[in-house]
């Protein structure tokens, strides 16, 4: 059968797993079945969960990997170096390699130099998983030369399905409620060094991190990677802090919050890992719904007990157009009034669950 015949069936499989509602790993684990036939890969792809409003990483995912090397942050957030997340999710076409972006030389990669030959892998095909505007996840494919090396048709394909890998990573990670308990209480404060060590905790943070998506368990020497990721981002940060949320292992929406300290030595930073407040989950459920900018800026308004006319008046924008809008979400997210909506959202929150209207 010719490649784009088994490319084209593959691309509607895809689609069709996309819609089954599957949890994520499960959804990533038969996608990755699909596309080793029609692309020519190596190993287990590197799966990532996205902030889809701050493009930061939140979870990784590789059967082959017991841990996520520290150097994929780093090459994310520290360095300058192709194929950044959230380079490619600004692009018509959100795929790329390693060797493509480099023009053939990818030693000039920092990923490659650190990460990718040391492993033994010569390329790597990068793409942010990204849904009428909105990426949710992202993928890495790590290929060695035992085989032909990729090529603009394999960055076209995976760049094309990018957009049924969004959809079936998103439905994944809003469609499934909480199966355990709540974590404690109180929640849980690290003192992290600059190699990303824990050098201290308060007692009971092991619940918590065990809270946190990651390939590999936890353990003293190694934080998971939601840590991490906070921890780079807020030493680049102008304020020296940064905060994720992001759903941990049991569906609760989790805020991690990384500052530096002061007064102590160089590097170090204090960690807060506690339940998300509702303001901050809200524009994760706005998105999940598929609102535009523009009726998500309306919903915030109506969650602030703004009139039509008030929120005409902020937005510059005509009442009979607020309306229109407001018919446009509540359409999209199942509701009939406002009341209906903010009884919706603030349900949503209440169960740590979102439930989009395509479930």
């Amino acid at each position: 059968m010719p490649v784009a015949e088994r490319r084209r069936l593959a691309r509607a499989k895809i689609e069709r797993l996309a819609r089954a509602g599957h949890d994520t790993v499960r959804f990533w684990q038969e996608a990755t079945e699909v596309l080793r036939p029609v692309v020519p890969f190596d190993f287990h792809p590197c799966w990532f969960t996205l902030d889809p409003e701050h493009l930061v990483i939140t979870g990784h995912f590789n059967t082959g990997m017991s841990d996520t090397p520290t150097e994929i942050v780093r090459s994310q957030y520290a360095e300058d170096d192709v194929n950044a997340f959230t380079d490619l999710a600004r692009r018509r076409l959100p795929a790329a390699t390693v060797v493509g972006e480099t023009g053939g030389d990818p030693a000039a990669s920092w990923r490659w130099e650190n990460l990718l030959a040391p492993m033994g892998f010569d390329d790597s095909l990068d793409a942010v998983l990204r849904a009428r505007g909105t990426a949710w996840g992202a993928l890495s494919l790590l290929h060695t030369d035992g085989r032909r090396p990729f090529t603009d048709a394999d960055v076209r394909f995976i760049g094309q399905v990018s957009d049924a890998l969004a959809t079936g990573t998103r439905l994944g990670l809003m469609l499934h409620p909480s199966t355990t308990p709540g974590t404690a209480a109180s929640p849980a404060v690290l003192v992290v060094d600059g190699d990303l060590s824990m050098s201290s905790a308060t007692p009971g943070a092991d619940r918590w991190l065990a809270e946190l998506p990651d390939s590999g368990s936890f353990r003293d020497d190694r934080l998971p990677l939601p840590v991490q990721v906070a921890v780079v981002r807020a030493v680049s940060h102008p304020r020296g802090e940064a905060t994720l949320r992001l759903r941990g292992r049991s569906g609760m929406w989790l805020r991690i919050h990384a500052a530096a300290l002061t007064g102590t030595r160089t590097g170090q930073q204090a960690v807060v890992i506690e339940p998300a407040e509702p303001a901050l989950v809200a524009p994760l459920l706005l998105y999940a719904h598929e609102l535009t900018e523009r009726e998500r800026d309306i919903v915030d308004l109506v969650l602030r007990g703004m009139s039509t006319q008030a929120i005409a008046g902020q937005l510059y924008i005509s009442p009979y157009t607020v309306q229109d809008r407001l018919k446009a979400v509540f359409e999209k997210v199942g509701v009939r009034s406002r009341r209906e909506l903010v009884a919706r959202l603030r349900e949503s929150w209440s169960r740590d669950l979102l439930e989009p209207t395509d479930r």
